[in-house]
């Protein structure tokens, strides 16, 4: 019995460790309220219109991500026949 209450006390040691070190993190961490100010963009002293990040198109992305894999694939494809023809010899 003596070997699981090491257990049980090594595993209570890393929870108030695990505890002490999460805190510790929450206290170092904390950055307090932010004005106005501090979180608008400073854009000359005027205000911007409209967002100034573009839209990405998600079409865009599946297209070139079907490109990529066919391309991947097709360039795997073409080079069989010549490795049957040097590694093959009958």
């Amino acid at each position: 019995m003596k070997g699981g209450k090491i257990y049980i006390n090594i595993i209570f040691i890393g929870v108030i460790l695990l505890a002490v070190v999460y805190t510790l993190f929450l206290i170092v961490s904390y950055k307090g309220e932010k004005g106005v100010e501090i979180i608008s963009p400073y854009e000359c002293g005027f205000n911007f219109i409209r967002g100034s990040r573009k839209v990405f198109s998600f079409r865009f992305f599946l297209i070139s991500i079907l490109f990529l894999i066919f391309d991947v694939e097709i360039s795997l494809i073409v080079i069989i026949p010549f490795l049957k023809r040097f590694l093959i010899r009958v």
